[in-house]
This record gives structure tokens, sequence and C-alpha cells, in this order.
């Protein structure tokens, strides 16, 4: 439309948040998309236009266009009267008046994703800097590493392996060693002047071995007290006490 407007320049987002919700913006793309009809946003309408005429929406539309945004926004008049007062077609009114409203709807997304970015951390530009190494360096060690680590657990079972069989063999060099020491051959073979003896006898320590280990033989009647030895003794076979002589017939 023709003519300056006045106004205070191009409106906020804090001054759009007092005058449309969120939902109210999302009504506006939608509508902008062709997702809904314009009686969804007709409410929304004069707002629109009272920011335009204000000059508070900065964007370019032609005289069909203002002309729908007035008599709709401004003066209230229906799709029908105003495209009968303008000498249009009322899909020609309605398709001027989507543009309208589509450009509209662009600056305030515009302006919220602005506000979006002002409160977003600010880039920083990361320089790349080179490695000190070649990857096929940083491979080579974690191969050498890791074959080291393999090497080492594998002495480790040699080692046990090995540690298992010395304890076995020990247990059998001692269960089939020779009896007696170097004194007790001599006192077997002393007197036998030169004859090589058919057997010899030692003391057995293997025998004197297990007879240290084991416990001597306990008799179970002696953890009985004295008074009850006593009197088992007195019932064992016969009796255990004088048989009282038979009378002579």
């Amino acid at each position: 439309g023709g003519g300056k407007r006045g106004g205070t320049g191009a409106v906020t987002m804090a001054e759009v948040e007092l005058l449309l919700t969120n939902y109210d913006l999302k009504r506006l793309e939608a509508y902008a998309r062709n997702i809904v009809d314009h009686h969804i946003i007709v409410d929304l309408i004069p707002v629109l236009a009272r920011l335009y005429f204000m000059n508070r929406l900065p964007v370019p539309l032609s005289f069909t266009q203002a002309a729908g945004l007035l008599g709709v926004g401004l003066q209230h008049r229906s799709i029908d009267s105003l495209a009968a007062a303008l000498k249009l077609e009322p899909r020609q009114l309605l398709a001027n008046l989507n543009k309208a409203i589509v450009r509209m709807s662009k600056l305030l997304r515009s302006l919220r994703e602005q506000q979006a970015e002002a409160v977003l951390p600010t880039k920083r530009r990361v320089e790349a800097e080179p490695l000190g190494r070649t990857l096929a360096s940083h491979l080579t060690q974690g191969a050498k590493q890791a074959g080291q680590a393999q090497r080492d657990a594998a002495e480790a079972r040699v080692a046990g392996s090995k540690g298992g069989a010395l304890e076995e063999g020990e247990a059998m060099e001692e269960e089939y060693a020779v009896a007696g020491d170097e004194s007790a051959w001599e006192a077997a073979l002393e007197g036998r002047q030169g004859a090589i003896p058919a057997s010899i006898s030692l003391p057995s320590s293997k025998k004197k071995r297990l007879l240290d280990s084991e416990p001597a033989y306990k008799d179970p009647r002696e953890a009985e007290p004295p008074g009850e030895r006593r009197r088992s003794g007195g019932k064992g076979k016969g009796g255990g006490g004088k048989t009282p002589k038979k009378s002579p017939k």
C-alpha cells in the first residue's frame, strides 16, 4: 500500500510474545504451509494487520494483499463482501491474503530463530593439529604390546604346570625312596665279611611316620566314668562275677 506508516521500527520477539502465543505462531505456520484453512487463523489477522500498518512488520505486500489484510483484519469484513468491493473472486482474495500471511509468518519465524541463536553458546573454531606419530606407528606399538601380553600369559601357564610336575615328582621320590640312612646300612652290613646278602632288613621310617601321624587307639570305655566301668564290667560274658556253685547230687 502507498504512503509511509508510522512506527518505532521492526517488532521484537519480546513484543510478539506479548501479542501471540506459541500456539498462535504454530497456527500461522500451519496456514502458511496450506495445512489448515483460513478459518483457523481468522482471529490472528487483526493482530497482524495492526503490526503491518504500524510499520512493525516490514514485509513487502502488493495493493491487493494489503487491501485484503485491511478489510479482513481491521474492518472485519467477510471474504465475500470484500471480494465484491474489490471486484475479485473470493478465491483470488483468499490467495492474496494467504501470500501476505506467508510473508509475515516467515518474518516471525526468523525472529524466533534469532532469539534461539542468542541464547545458544557461541561457536568455537577448532583447529586440527597433526598427530605427533603416524597411525601405522600406533598400530605397530599396539601389536607389540598385545603380543608381549600373550607371551607373558603363556609363560605363566608353563611355569604353573612345571611347578605341579615338580611337586608330583617329589611325592613319588619320597614314596619310592630307599629306607634307612648311611649309618643304618653300615650296621646292617656289619659282620658280612664281603658276602652279598640275599636280603637286608632295615627299620622302616615310613611306618614310624605313619605311627607318629596316626593317633593311638583309645578304648572307648576309658571315656566312661569309673562307676559306669565297674557296673559294665559285671555284665560281661559269664556275668563277670562269681558263678554260684552247683550242689552235688
